[in-house]
């Protein structure tokens, strides 16, 4: 399933977030989505999910219009994992998960409902907290749990915001090679925010920059990450490179 934004705009008030942006991402593809605090990627992730309606432009999910699909169908097409980790109420892990099968649900859990959640805590590698309370967790463990929540539900696009935010190293490795691979495998239409350049370009088919709410620059990591790009974007000097097959920038000073 294609996502297709066509020429959006949206705004808080009066202020501007996001002024004529377009991006196409294709089935299976992950598109990295990246750019200054306040470029507008938040913003335009939750206009993709249908929270939000643009001011102009539209943004159409396998063809149709988001807008236009009933909320129950676009829960049960879009698994959204929002920025920062839940505080909500004490759930075991199981249980959150299982939160994700809601749109699928009847009045209870089904033999199918359970086994999918029991797959996603298995997939994340989760299993030695599925009966411990998501609040005793740290936030790394927690934003594992939401990513498996939002696999759990079977999406065909799945929308992530900062979803390394709170893992170390290795955490961030695993996280974003898991949802590389699950994106291929299953097809799934995938838009990850990063702050990390160098993860974005290491696990993402495509790159898409905002900056002040529009599309900076998109394309393949290479030509997009350039020493010109980012410190035109970031005021920042840098020097980028290839490694092991995969294109690197190293950050050197404030432009």
């Amino acid at each position: 399933m294609t996502i297709e934004v066509r020429e959006i705009s949206f705004r808080y008030g009066e202020r501007t977030t996001l002024r004529g942006v377009s991006l196409e991402v294709r089935q299976g593809e992950v598109m990295g989505l990246l750019g200054p605090n306040g470029a507008g990627k938040s913003t335009l992730l939750k206009c993709i999910a249908g929270l939000l309606r643009p001011a102009e432009g539209t943004v159409h999910i396998g063809g149709r219009e988001v807008t236009r699909i009933r909320p129950l169908e676009r829960a049960r097409l879009i698994g959204y994992v929002p920025q920062g980790s839940p505080d909500g109420f004490p759930f075991t892990v199981f249980e959150t998960v299982l939160l994700g099968r809601i749109p699928h649900m009847g009045f209870s859990p089904g033999e199918e409902d359970l086994k999918a959640a029991a797959e996603a805590i298995s997939l994340l590698e989760l299993q030695e907290f599925a009966a411990r309370r998501i609040t005793e967790l740290s936030g790394g463990e927690r934003q594992r749990v939401l990513l498996a929540q939002a696999l759990a539900r079977g999406p065909e696009v799945l929308l992530l915001d900062e979803p390394t935010a709170n893992l170390d190293l290795r955490g961030q490795l695993e996280s974003l090679a898991l949802m590389s691979e699950v994106a291929r495998e299953r097809g799934i239409a995938t838009v990850v925010v990063l702050h990390d350049v160098n993860l974005a370009a290491r696990f993402s088919h495509r790159l898409a920059i905002l900056d002040r709410g529009r599309i900076f620059a998109a394309g393949e990591p290479r030509t997009v990450l350039t020493p010109t790009t980012v410190r035109e974007v970031y005021h920042v000097n840098a020097v980028a490179g290839e490694a092991l097959g995969a294109h690197y920038l190293v950050p050197i000073s404030p432009a």
